[in-house]
């Protein structure tokens, strides 16, 4: 028996990608609906072999399984190819429901409440609800990066230190933050981040290179140099500031100017650094403002 077009509006009609949820409920299990776990994983694998099953009933559970599976979104895309006829009609709803269900800005009124309500012991469910999320706006990064300071505690840098290598930059940024406010030893600090100066992510690799610097680790010069191509205004602007503060040097870099204006400036930057970076006389404690003023720099 298919699937009836009723019965696939009434699902997404009734939200089922999210728990109902009272005002009574907590906001450790408002977060908690959002979490991409192990099990969640393991619930959407067997839930993408059930769409095709001969049991409506099946087909049902399935569906309402994958409606929870927002995060998952890359997963769910692919399977596509490898469902039957039916089983693609409902991935489509489904992708289709988590589009339309504004997931990032109900998250981003979860993380407001966490910092106004400073509430502790959350940073293992935040991490969770953003795996596999790809997030629209610096002002998303910001709040994720408050609430996560807010929630923080000292027995939160084994997740955090995990964390480093999600496959989802957010995930890697925020624990970034996380581990270098946790991170008393400079030593492991400068261990846990040096792989980050090759992420993939270019405010995963900023974000390095400036706490990596305030540890007088000279290879974040490289980085920050690298990023005067970036795409990003406000990355190859502060990397700039960075590394006129620290440096003295200059070499009339315009941030704000086009990129093949910015260029030349920047290859001298570069080579100054391949020359120099390891002998010049650099001020690393320069750093202090911008890990101070880090959400105003990256507005």
């Amino acid at each position: 028996m298919p699937f009836s077009p009723k019965f696939l509006v009434a699902l997404v009609s009734a939200g089922l990608f999210l728990p109902a949820m009272g005002e009574d409920v907590s906001l450790r299990e408002r977060l908690s609906a959002y979490a991409t776990t192990p099990v969640l994983r393991a619930r959407v694998d067997e839930a993408l072999a059930d769409l095709d099953a001969q049991s409506y009933a099946a087909r049902r559970r399935a569906m309402a399984v994958l409606m929870e599976a927002s995060s998952l979104r890359a997963e769910l895309e692919k399977a596509l190819e490898t469902v039957g006829p039916e089983g693609r009609v409902a991935l489509a709803i489904v992708l289709q429901a988590h589009e339309n269900a504004g997931v990032e800005e109900k998250l981003r009124l979860l993380m407001r409440r966490i910092i106004v309500e400073e509430a502790k012991g959350l940073v293992p469910l935040i991490l969770q609800a953003w795996e596999g999320r790809v997030v629209s706006s610096n002002d998303t990064s910001r709040l994720c990066r408050e609430a996560m300071q807010a929630s923080l505690l000292a027995e939160d840098l084994p997740v955090v230190r995990k964390a480093l290598t999600s496959p989802t930059p957010l995930v890697r940024e925020m624990a970034l933050y996380a581990v270098q406010r946790l991170s008393q030893n400079r030593e492991s600090l400068v261990e846990l981040l040096t792989p980050l100066l090759t992420d993939a992510s270019e405010p995963v690799r900023w974000r390095a290179a400036v706490v990596l610097a305030q540890c007088e680790e000279r290879a974040a010069l490289t980085v920050l140099a690298a990023l005067l191509d970036s795409e990003i205004f406000y990355i190859r602007h502060q990397s700039h500031e960075l590394l006129s503060a620290m440096t003295a040097q200059d070499f009339d870099y315009f941030s704000d100017g086009v990129a093949s204006d910015r260029r030349p400036a920047a290859r001298l930057w570069q080579r100054w650094v391949a020359k120099f970076g390891q002998r010049a006389e650099v001020d690393f404690s320069k750093t202090r403002y911008w890990l101070d003023a880090e959400d105003v720099l990256t507005e």
